[in-house]
């Protein structure tokens, strides 16, 4: 190191030069590193959806299963699966694709859309074509919404002019997934035919359709050549436009042709379409952007404004575009809030550093570390692409503490070197006093940065959940230690030589310069640290003056570690994967359950938002209702500030009562909450051979659910439910008579079950193309049956005469399922549960272990048939376990580098002392200031580990190396007066990093609050404990020494 340091001197402008262009390339990555809210949480998952119309999900499940799951088992690389069949809403099939970790999301992508196209081919095409997307477990979908107005031009109008500016535009974007711009009406058509004059001309419903398919549109038929002159042979449509849909001739009677009005009343008309939206209660066009998985909700936004930015003036009278809710915007200022936070601890920091040297220049030489070093990091950050997100600017904020540490020690001892060497008779070159001073400490330095790397190291390889999520913060944290150390052996050095290089007098003659006089803060400096030193060596001398004394101090340790672990064993601390952002947005989701169209519904809504304005309005920034389907609806509320929408959470939820006719649902949404697996508080299987059987233990086991309670006396369950769902379906079975379809061969069984299916639900057998390039299809339908005995009567024109579908089936009425789950090629039954949120551990261990105890004293279970409680929890578990593992690992690592460091066994254990001593500061922080143990608390015990390592590591070496004193005692206190300035100058600077984190200022900053706790209020006891504990373990475990031996 020594000659690495004289020839950077030497060769300081070509180093300079160096440093220099790494500087600038770091800048550049800076701008060119994708920022994000969050690392990816989640494996690549796509949903597949296909509806039917009225199949049941026995008969889908019949038909179609073998060969879905035989095409599931084809797809290349898939991790999981689900395929789930519904009875309910004309029956449809709900499918889930789960990839790997490694896998990109295009090629997830990629393999489901080849699914896809084989699932078209294995349904009929009475199925509709089949849709897919990114399925995400949680978190939200990163949706952008913008309000269109004008006082000038018709909603109709902005409507029509915003498809043209906007829509090709906006879909020719890498980033979007769905374009969904609301027209305020929509084109709809309706045929009802009337059954009665169907008959009396003899007509069947196929034959109408029929009818209608081949006469609604021109058809080209072919060509042909007579002699040069050659033919284009077409069959025009007997309509121009589909407001002549009524005019569409079905048949003749006689010499009459008899027209689609002659035999059903045919609507076409314009009407609301099923989703609605309503700014500040006023209709409104809005445009709602979503991107695709895995791609940047912020590009996408700021490519999705400036789009609009740019065509707003193309409108033809003055729009005005309102931005609803921008998820981008919230991900700008929570990272901005976190940035700011870095900041804020990076000039206490800096302050602290210059009150502890009590030199200007000093100060200056060792707090440049902290951007050159962060700078250099970005290198590495781009080139692995880690993106810009809350968990890697975590990594940096806490490096930025940590990147000191090396600064000053460096610093430290060139600053003792250059004080030593000005009172030598003949002082040495300052560039050898620097040489020095840096090489004298190279060791210790990078030993330390080792000690910490192997600390976070093991982060990257924990389960796949924990690592996704700090992975990120793990290599930011690592490639700035290796910049700091980078820095603290190459920038340092040559600053300090500038710095403090001889003057030159009027002939140009090198000389070297004075000592300067202490200054106020270098005065007030020593003056401090001196009261300090004075204070700390009377309390080490105290307790390393009796052996008792010693020991009560280790045993008061164990004990108060002994009780951080009850309070996280017996569950006192609630357990997370990661906490949400605060959220300046609530939502609540309306079921009204008498109306059955949208015009109604928004009627029935409008005093309720009237309430809500009276209630909670003067904080409200926007209020946006979107209607879903005839009877329900979301009203997203936007507040000025996350505290108000607390306020509004709760005063909502005392006022919205739920009853008979409303159904209300509030809860605070989160536009960049981390999109996390889904888990269940209880997940109990069964199984059995007979399905009835299964699904009357799982009802037995739902009631049982509802007698597990909570502290308070009410249900420790809020939501319980079965997959599949044992409540059944009412069916009415056909068996067709053989004889009858022999007599009448004309009406095949297939036939007839196709009219009776066109009867049931409709049809929609014709596609119109619309002026504005838009798709309709009519529906025609036949007038709704009251009962179940309408279905048996339904007639059919036989010899001018009608025939009732009872004639042809026995008609019986039974019960079937409603639901089929298959995950993995495994049928599912199964009850799951959910509990409050941030319910403790211990809670919900009993709340299972006094289900199971319901389960055995209630239930018995016949033979071949059992229970079984799953692991609800798995994946948070996982991810806990993994954690511990990774802490377990990092401290042999370390104790590896210490032995190998020391070469002693015992001296490794005693710097491994300060790992507890760091976690017991943690937990009790965590617990006073209420917040949970996660993922980033665990990140911060681990990194309290690394820091109380350290400070025990430089206690202990010097200890070791100290040849001058004459007991062990006497050593012990040397060693750690002689370190202590350095401890304590880290652990403040550390600290006060950490503050702006714990303290959680602004939205989104609370995400890694539990961190920025666990790592300053650890600190400080983990401080006080190493100082003393570390000393002491010292003194009663080492062998007592003489000068002689050393």
């Amino acid at each position: 190191m020594k000659r690495f340091i004289e020839l950077l001197i030497n060769n300081r402008r070509a180093g300079f030069l160096i440093l220099a262009l790494l500087l600038v390339a770091g800048i550049i990555f800076i701008g060119q590193t994708p920022v994000s809210f969050y690392p990816r949480t989640q494996k690549p998952a796509f949903f597949v959806q296909v509806s039917a119309t009225g199949v049941a999900a026995e008969d889908m499940y019949n038909d179609y299963n073998a060969k879905i799951q035989s095409a599931i088992l084809a797809i290349a690389d898939l991790e999981s699966s689900s395929v789930t069949y519904f009875t309910g809403r004309g029956g449809f099939i709900a499918i889930n694709l789960e990839f790997p970790w490694r896998m990109s999301i295009a090629e997830a992508e990629l393999a489901t859309q080849s699914f896809v196209s084989q699932l078209t081919s294995i349904l009929p095409n009475s199925f509709n074509k089949p849709l897919f997307g990114a399925r995400s477990d949680g978190g939200a979908s990163g949706e952008l919404s913008i309000a269109l107005y004008s006082s000038m031009l018709t909603n109709e109008e902005i409507y029509m002019e915003a498809l043209t500016l906007f829509e090709d535009d906006i879909n020719n974007l890498s980033e979007v997934d769905i374009l969904d711009i609301s027209p305020i009406q929509q084109l709809k058509a309706e045929v009802t035919f009337h059954p009665d004059t169907l008959l009396s001309y003899g007509f069947t419903v196929d034959s109408i359709l029929n009818r209608v398919s081949s006469e609604y549109r021109t058809v080209s038929m072919g060509n042909f050549q007579d002699g040069r002159k050659s033919f284009t042979v077409r069959s025009l449509s007997s309509i121009s436009n589909i407001f002549d849909l009524e005019k569409i001739p079905v048949g003749t009677v006689g010499k009459q042709t008899i027209l689609l009005g002659n035999v059903a009343e045919v609507k076409v008309f314009y009407d609301l379409p099923r989703n609605v939206y309503r700014v500040d209660g006023e209709p409104a066009i809005v445009i709602n952007v979503t991107p695709k998985q895995g791609e940047s909700v912020k590009v996408m936004a700021e490519k999705v404004l400036a789009i609009i930015n740019e065509k707003m003036p193309l409108f033809s009278q003055t729009v005005e575009a309102d931005v609803l809710l921008n998820p981008a915007q919230f991900i700008d200022v929570a990272i901005n809030n976190v940035l700011n936070s870095a900041i804020i601890g990076a000039i206490l920091a800096m302050i602290v550093t210059l009150l502890f040297l009590g030199v200007f220049r000093n100060t200056f030489i060792v707090v440049s570390a902290i951007p050159i070093s962060i700078i250099y990091a970005f290198i590495f950050l781009y080139n692995f692409d880690i993106s810009i997100n809350l968990i890697s600017l975590s990594g940096l904020a806490l490096a930025v503490g940590m990147s000191l540490d090396a600064a000053i020690v460096v610093m430290e001892n060139i600053h003792r070197h250059r004080l030593e060497n000005a009172r030598l008779p003949n002082p040495l070159p300052i560039k050898e006093v620097i040489t020095k001073a840096t090489a004298e400490v190279a060791q210790p330095v990078f030993m330390s940065a080792l000690t910490t790397i192997a600390v976070f190291l093991p982060l990257r390889y924990t389960s796949p959940l924990a690592a996704a999520i700090l992975g990120d913060l793990a290599l930011a944290i690592i490639f700035t230690l290796i910049t700091s150390v980078f820095v603290s052996f190459t920038v340092l050095p040559l600053l300090a030589y500038y710095f403090f290089r001889p003057s030159k007098n009027a002939k140009n003659i090198p000389q070297e310069r004075e000592p300067q006089p202490d200054s106020w803060m270098l005065r007030l400096s020593h003056a401090v640290m001196g009261f300090l030193l004075k204070l700390y060596k009377g309390g080490l001398s105290f307790f390393l003056g009796s052996k008792l004394r010693g020991i009560i101090l280790l045993s008061s340790s164990v004990v108060l570690f002994a009780l951080s672990l009850l309070i996280v064993t017996t569950g006192q601390i609630p357990f997370l994967i990661m906490e949400e952002p605060n959220s300046a947005n609530l939502n609540i989701k309306l079921t009204h359950s008498d109306v059955d169209n949208i015009n109604d519904f928004i009627l029935e809504v409008e005093p309720i938002e009237d309430q809500i304005m009276d209630l909670i309005g003067k904080h409200l920034s926007t209020r946006l209702l979107k209607t879903s389907g005839t009877n329900q609806g979301t009203l997203s509320l936007g507040f000025t500030s996350a505290k108000h929408a607390e306020e509004a959470l709760e005063i909502l939820q005392s006022h919205l009562i739920s009853d008979n006719t409303w159904t209300f649902v509030v809860s605070q949404y989160n536009p960049a909450a981390m999109p996390l697996p889904d888990t269940f508080a209880v997940q109990v299987a069964v199984s059995g051979a007979s399905q009835e059987k299964i699904f009357h233990y799982l009802e037995q086991i739902v009631d049982l659910t509802l007698r597990v309670q909570n502290a308070e006396g009410t249900r420790a369950y809020t939501s319980i439910f079965s997959i599949p769902s044992t409540t059944p379906t009412s069916e009415l079975i056909f068996r067709a008579r053989d004889e009858v379809f022999i007599d009448l061969p004309e009406y095949t069984k297939a036939r007839l079950t196709s009219l009776i299916t066109t009867y049931l639900n409709g049809s929609r057998p014709v596609t119109f193309l619309l002026d504005d390039g838009q798709e309709m299809r009519p529906l025609f339908r036949f007038p709704a049956l009251s009962s179940k005995e309408d279905v048996g009567n339904i007639l059919i024109p036989y010899n001018n005469m009608a025939l009732p579908v009872s004639h042809f089936f026995t008609i019986e009425e039974d019960q079937g399922l409603s639901m089929i789950s298959i995950t993995d090629q495994i049928t599912l039954t199964e009850i799951r549960g959910r509990t409050p949120k941030n319910t403790l551990p211990a809670d919900l261990v009993r709340y299972e272990r006094e289900l199971e105890d319901l389960i055995k004293e209630h239930i018995t279970f016949d033979a071949g048939y059992s229970y079984r409680m799953l692991d609800a929890r798995a994946i948070t578990n996982d991810a806990i376990r993994s954690l511990a593992v990774a802490l377990v690992i990092s401290v042999l690592l370390v104790f590896l580098v210490l032995t190998i460091q020391f070469n002693s066994f015992k001296l490794s254990l005693i710097i491994l002392l300060a790992i507890p001593l760091g976690i017991i500061g943690a937990i009790f922080s965590l617990d006073a200031t209420n917040l949970s143990i996660s993922i980033n608390s665990m990140l911060g015990m681990i990194l309290l580990g690394g820091i109380a390592i350290n400070n025990s590591l430089l206690i202990v070496d010097f200890y070791i190396h100290d040849t001058q004193s004459r007991s062990k005692k006497e050593a012990i206190i040397h060693a750690c007066m002689l370190r202590f300035p350095a401890i304590l100058s880290t652990t403040v600077t550390t600290l006060l990093a950490m503050l702006p984190l714990a303290i959680a200022i602004g939205d989104g900053a609370n995400v890694i609050q539990s961190l920025g706790v666990a790592v300053s209020g650890g600190l400080l006891l983990s401080t006080f404990f190493t100082l003393f504990v570390i000393p002491v373990t010292l003194f009663l475990f080492s062998k007592e020494r003489n000068v002689q031996n050393y």
